[in-house]
């Protein structure tokens, strides 16, 4: 199986994102703190849990009564308001994001031992992420969807946050810090949407959260990044066996150079 399934979640750190955005002095909360905490600890508990599972049969599901709650408040992706998140929202969503690639990582290399950073260069260790991938697809999906959600409200913070900041260079380096990052997430979903190994029907549902948060992410990107990203998703479509699945993805990367 391809092996951006195992590179593409390994967590990132935007260096003194917090500091850079906090020092703008534009901090007027629209995101809910308490829920936003809430939700980075629950995926840290189920991230713990499904690394400590002693096989990959034991790991939390979805639909396990004991973990059903956290799944709920961990992908809790109403936390923003209707008015686009301030430097500490954008702060706390970051994250939620991050803590849900977590436990995209811990599922990936749930079975496989001491599953450090060496982990993801390893044979093996590839051969179980794609074991895993199929075992987890349920909660794979909803972990991207998820992270592409509050990333759609990230882009929407930090486009907001660069219009009342447009001279402010700390601003705008943290600001293109982000774009990177969300540029990075929504490949790896574009990525997992064309890969023809997968079942349609669950691309299909990818797509369809990919397609919703689509004009958020084309703000934040600007025409020439939007540009390359949607060539990606051209070039996936032209090579799709799935005639939905190709429409979808054209549908996508016209509406991102919209």
């Amino acid at each position: 199986m391809p092996g951006w399934r195992l590179t593409r979640f390994e967590p990132t750190v935007f260096a003194g994102l917090a500091g850079l955005l906090l020092g703008s002095g534009l901090a007027i909360a629209q995101v809910d703190q308490g829920r936003a905490l809430a939700s980075v600890e629950a995926a840290r508990e189920i991230a713990r849990a499904v690394s400590d599972s002693p096989t990959p049969d034991d790991a939390p599901r979805l639909d396990s009564p004991r973990f059903s709650e956290l799944f709920k408040r961990a992908l809790d992706d109403g936390v923003s308001g209707s008015d686009p998140a301030d430097a500490t929202g954008l702060g706390l969503l970051h994250d939620m994001q991050r803590a849900a690639g977590s436990i995209l990582r811990a599922y990936l290399l749930a079975g496989v031992p001491s599953a450090g950073q060496n982990a993801l260069r390893d044979e093996a260790a590839g051969e179980q992420a794609a074991r895993n991938f199929v075992t987890f697809q349920p909660e794979v999906g909803e972990l991207y969807d998820f992270r592409v959600r509050i990333g759609s409200h990230i882009a929407e913070g930090c486009v907001h946050l660069a219009a009342v900041a447009s001279s402010d260079v700390p601003t705008a380096l943290a600001v293109a810090a982000v774009a990177e990052e969300q540029e990075r997430i929504l490949l790896s979903a574009i990525s997992v949407a064309g890969d023809s190994d997968v079942d349609p029907e669950w691309r299909k549902q990818r797509l369809a959260v990919l397609s919703e948060s689509v004009a958020d992410y084309a703000v934040l990107f600007g025409r020439k990044k939007a540009q390359e990203i949607a060539d990606r998703a051209l070039a996936s479509a032209m090579q799709e066996q799935d005639p939905g699945v190709a429409v979808a993805l054209k549908d996508f990367a016209l509406a991102l150079l919209r």
